[in-house]
């Protein structure tokens, strides 16, 4: 009896063995399957290009000389010979008057070649000693506008600047006549001074845009645009893993829409679409800008 209960389990244990081989035998070999989420990106590849640098600002029109003229002493406008906007010379007559004091006309002429910004009283009225009765503006006009101190430095390293001013749709050359040396109390800003190289009448106080033209700069420059900043300004790039790094970068000149950077190198690849969805080391597809 011992003999064979031990066989019927030696029989047992053999059968179970070859049912778990066979059953292992058949049991697919379970992958791993990847979770990582790729996704889709526009990138543009660096490479250097020359601009000029350009520093931009806002200006308010005005003229060199702004004269007004009022009577030495007190009296009665007579006659006014002139209208705002008016072309006036050396000599010309502005206003009879009848001088209080004397009792007899008196003469009002013009010292200066330029144009009438205005005419105070009408004719009839008592003018009291000193109140402007005409206002003149010489012929030539120029733009002023306060420029912080790392422009002023820049532009007086330059030995020649192409200025342009900007009226409404239309571009006059500019010639910079001046830099204040004493700074604004408030603004902290200098003072600059640039003639208008056209003989095209502007209004006093019009505002113009301003864009001085620096030197040409070789390097990279991106448009603005494509940097983004959380504290930094940085870019995300794909490197030849096609995985996102991110680059920082240190900002330079500027042209237009377009700033020099440094923290590129040429052949790097800058997400310019789709970089607000992306991180650190994710792997991404990514497609050169237009290409179809």
């Amino acid at each position: 009896m011992g003999v064979i209960k031990m066989r019927k389990k030696l029989v047992l244990g053999m059968t179970i063995a070859m049912i778990t081989m066979i059953l292992s035998g058949c049991t697919e070999k379970v992958v791993p399957v990847s979770t990582e989420k790729i996704r889709g990106v526009e990138v543009v590849t660096i490479k250097e290009n020359t601009f000029n640098e350009k520093i931009k600002y806002i200006g308010n029109i005005s003229s060199t000389q702004i004269l007004p003229y009022g009577l030495d002493a007190g009296g009665k406008i007579d006659n006014i010979f002139v209208s705002p906007g008016d072309r006036v010379e050396t000599g010309d007559l502005l206003v009879t008057y009848t001088n209080e004091i004397l009792g007899e006309g008196q003469e009002l002429l013009s010292e200066m070649d330029g144009y009438v910004v205005n005419v105070e009283p009408s004719e009839g009225a008592m003018v009291a000693p000193g109140y402007p009765v005409v206002i003149l503006r010489s012929a030539e006009q120029i733009v002023k506008f306060g420029m912080n101190q790392n422009d002023v430095k820049r532009i007086e390293s330059e030995s020649e600047i192409d200025i342009e001013i900007l009226v409404g749709d239309k571009t006059f050359k500019g010639k910079l006549t001046g830099i204040n040396q004493m700074p604004d109390v408030k603004s902290r800003t200098y003072d600059v001074t640039i003639e208008i190289l056209d003989s095209e009448r502007f209004l006093l106080g019009e505002l113009c845009e301003v864009t001085i033209n620096l030197d040409e700069i070789r390097g990279i420059w991106l448009p603005i645009a494509y940097v983004q900043n959380d504290g930094e300004n940085y870019v995300f790039t794909v490197n030849s893993e096609e995985r996102i790094v991110r680059k920082n970068l240190v900002l330079g000149e500027l042209n237009d829409a377009y700033v020099r950077v440094d923290g590129l190198e040429t052949g790097d690849r800058v997400v310019i679409v789709g970089n607000g969805f992306v991180r650190e080391g994710q792997k991404v597809s990514l497609r050169e800008a237009g290409d179809e």
